[in-house]
């Protein structure tokens, strides 16, 4: 596999935040998740072409319900 380095600018809380939560593998911890929004993405463009867009309203109800029964993820994990 070809490895590619990349410059990118983030907001400093989402770079703070990144890095606590890295556990020092930066470039590991962005390269899953980009492969996992890409996924997502090819995912979605498969249901869309087989079922169409969804309707707006519906979406965004779905998406409100969604947000609002999701439980908060922890930001760091407990020391025991």
């Amino acid at each position: 596999m070809t490895v590619r380095r990349r410059n990118v600018s983030l907001p400093g809380e989402l770079d703070e935040e990144l890095e606590e939560r890295a556990d020092g593998n930066v470039s590991g911890f962005v390269a899953t998740a980009i492969r996992e929004k890409l996924d997502r993405d090819r995912d979605l463009a498969a249901l869309e072409a087989l079922w169409g867009r969804p309707d707006p309203e519906l979406y965004e109800r779905a998406v409100s319900s969604i947000a609002r029964t999701r439980p908060a993820r922890p930001r760091s994990l407990p020391t025991s």
